[in-house]
């Protein structure tokens, strides 16, 4: 029963970033002069940034819920592979914007970091995926043995 409860709301979530991220690919079909268009396209990229991170953490906790009642560590795949997802759209976003500032002249200099922090976003998540699941491993290890403590 928790198991499909979780593929549910898994799945909604998923529906919630698919959305998000068609919405930022319709902002790429207006027709408008640059200044406002870039302005449309950072409010989508923003909106993604902001829910899809909030999204990423309730997928987190729900595997951890997940975890402890079904004692099944793969469900840890979850939240890592949503993070991923996200952290790449994020950084595609990203540079998306970049180049249309440059390609319209509204470059200010410098230079885009977007795949850098898509990189350090899913390294913090494989430690946090390596932390948790130890964590996990041993709070299921004592709650099955509490004689140990």
């Amino acid at each position: 029963m928790y198991q499909k409860i979780a593929i549910i709301i898994s799945l909604l979530l998923a529906t919630i970033l698919v959305y998000l991220a068609n919405n930022y690919a319709i902002m790429q079909e207006i027709k408008s002069i640059p200044i406002d268009k870039i302005r449309h396209l950072t409010d989508a990229a923003d909106n993604f940034y902001r829910y899809g991170f909030m999204v990423c953490g309730t997928i987190w906790i729900l595997t951890n819920f997940m975890i402890l009642k079904t004692k099944q560590m793969y469900w840890l795949w979850i939240p890592f592979v949503f993070t991923t997802i996200v952290a790449l759209t994020i950084s595609y976003q990203t540079e998306d914007i970049f180049l249309f500032n440059k390609e319209n002249g509204l470059w200010k200099g410098g230079f885009s970091l977007s795949y850098v922090f898509s990189i350090i976003v899913i390294l913090g998540a494989s430690i946090l995926l390596i932390v948790n699941y130890f964590i996990l491993k041993k709070w299921i290890f004592i709650k099955s043995d509490p004689s140990v403590f």
